[in-house]
């Protein structure tokens, strides 16, 4: 049902064949508006499997999946098929994620690629801010000629 969605939310739900942003402030139902997309499209025959979205937070993402399991099961209640309790399956192993995790994914699989060690480990944000004020200490203590 459309009549809960502004025009904007509506277009963004429905018009497919193409990537969007959805750009918008807390709390504008940018979420929900996700989640109907992608049940709209799991409904047209799109699998759970061929779809990747990232979002900037760990909380976002795993409420993001939580959500979209949550509206797989509700439609479920009223369209019980087989295709879609298997699509329910494969939210489990979705890719959705922050854009990190989605990117370091992608960086640890094809790392050959670009010439990078597959032993690399990316720096925390207190390593990296550690790292920073021994680069700063260290450049303070060293003569300026």
């Amino acid at each position: 049902m459309t009549s809960q969605f502004t025009p904007e939310q509506t277009k963004a739900i429905y018009n497919h064949n193409h990537d969007i942003l959805v750009s918008a402030s807390a709390g504008s139902g940018k979420t929900t508006v996700l989640i109907k997309r992608v049940i709209e499209m799991i409904l047209a025959d799109t699998s759970v499997k061929e779809l990747l979205i990232v979002t900037f937070t760990e909380a976002a993402a795993n409420e993001m999946k939580q959500r979209l399991i949550s509206a797989i099961k509700d439609e479920l209640k009223v369209n019980p098929t087989p295709e879609l309790k298997e699509q329910l399956l494969l939210c489990e192993d979705a890719n959705i994620s922050t854009l990190h995790a989605f990117c370091l994914q992608v960086i640890k699989r094809f790392h050959y690629v670009i010439d990078q060690d597959r032993s690399f480990s990316l720096l925390t944000d207190d390593v990296q801010q550690q790292l920073l004020k021994e680069q700063t200490f260290d450049s303070v203590k060293k003569p300026l000629l």
